[in-house]
């Protein structure tokens, strides 16, 4: 066996193959947005697979970096995710209140116009696709992100 083909069967290996297949399935939701020229679903198929290895990744580091410790794993999660979400919003809130033709770009770049839409901005949960209003459109994704962390912090607590 090869020094390379050892170093990728460890973790940190792993992890390092799986980010660089994880950037490439980026670029295909990239492209189906930009673009096109690829075949339909392309998008739809690597956001799902971005989801499973992203599953994967993040069990691997929850039941090695944070064995034994799921509060310190969620917390983790919510400092790298919510304190940038949170100033990417406002900026989203200022284009959407000072651009009167923003929903052109898209049709959910409008004010919230209920305590709903306006809790599922602020704390994701809830944010899908089929939200009216959605300040930053592509964010629906973070849901269920973050149901993923959820559900592993939990399973890792009870474990």
């Amino acid at each position: 066996m090869t020094p390379a083909a050892r170093e990728t069967m460890t973790p940190q290996g792993a992890s390092s193959a799986l980010s660089l297949f994880r950037f490439s399935l980026a670029l295909m939701v990239m492209a189906e947005h930009l673009s096109g020229l690829v075949p339909p679903q392309t998008g739809r198929l690597a956001v799902e697979a971005f989801f499973c290895i992203s599953g994967f990744l993040i069990s691997m580091v929850a039941t090695t970096r944070y064995a034994g410790r799921p509060a310190a794993f969620l917390a983790n999660r919510f400092l790298r995710i919510y304190p940038t979400y949170w100033a990417c919003l406002a900026v989203g809130l200022l284009v959407v209140a000072f651009l009167p033709s923003v929903d052109a770009l898209h049709p959910s770049l409008r004010l919230p116009d209920g305590a709903h839409d306006w809790a599922a901005n602020l704390a994701v949960f809830g944010l899908t696709q089929e939200t009216v209003s959605r300040l930053l459109p592509a964010a629906w994704s973070l849901h269920t992100e973050l149901w993923f962390y959820l559900v592993i912090g939990l399973v890792t607590a009870a474990r």
